[in-house]
């Protein structure tokens, strides 16, 4: 990669704001705090939890359809947990589940650099377009509170389209918005799945965000052509050809 192209596609959770880190931890807080109330074990709680959070977001059925209603999702999680360990007080499960969601909600912040970044690169001249899947109204919400819209020339949610990444759909759609073809766009994202296979099937090239700076797992469906710890590292890429 010899530069930025003009065209750039961007993610939006844990790409430019840093949304589910810690979840284990957050479930773990949530679950001690309502486990007396429970008459439950906050450690049986949590494994629960954790076992119920994993059998929802394997399937792809149940993915997608709750990254579409992430609220109703985490309730279902916490209603699963609470089934498990034979707790009948259901409406309290999905206190836990909102609890989760407004505390997770609540710690969300763009990682360091990131806003500044987008600035940047606007001022450079390149057009940008932000890709994300979820709900519209839970993912508008994040978009207007980090007042993300005037730094995009397209901002394309799964919840309005009715399909997100890796559907090619999306990001055919980003590059007529920006006026580009594939080869002259780069997107840059945080799931190796959705934003990096996604873009690589389009023809696209792609950045991988790994904040963990973990490595790319052998398990990865697509290889990025680049690895980033933060997208303000797209910056040290900015000399060279378009």
């Amino acid at each position: 990669m010899k530069g930025l192209p003009r065209a750039l596609l961007f993610d939006l959770d844990d790409t430019i704001v840093r949304e589910s880190a810690g979840d284990e931890n957050l479930w773990a807080e949530m679950c001690d705090a309502f486990a007396p109330r429970a008459g439950a074990v906050a450690g049986e709680l949590h494994a629960a939890v954790l076992a119920a959070r994993d059998w929802f977001w394997d399937d792809p059925t149940r993915e997608r359809t709750g990254r579409l209603a992430m609220p109703w999702a985490r309730r279902a999680v916490a209603e699963r947990a609470f089934r498990r360990l034979g707790l009948r007080n259901l409406a309290l499960a999905h206190a836990l589940g909102d609890a989760f969601t407004q505390t997770r909600s609540e710690r969300m912040h763009f990682f360091p650099g990131a806003l500044e970044t987008l600035h940047t690169l606007r001022e450079r001249g390149h057009r940008l377009a932000l890709l994300t899947n979820g709900g519209a109204v839970f993912q508008r919400e994040k978009i207007a509170r980090f007042e993300l819209a005037p730094l995009f020339d397209a901002v394309l949610v799964e919840g309005e389209l009715g399909f997100g990444k890796p559907d090619p759909r999306v990001f055919a759609r980003a590059l007529r918005a920006l006026g580009a073809a594939p080869q002259q766009a780069l997107m840059t994202g945080n799931d190796l799945r959705s934003d990096i296979a996604g873009a690589k099937a389009a023809g696209i090239r792609a950045v991988w965000v790994d904040h963990a700076r973990e490595g790319i797992p052998a398990s990865a469906p697509a290889k990025p052509d680049r690895v980033v710890g933060a997208i303000a590292e797209l910056l040290d890429y900015e000399s060279g050809d378009r």
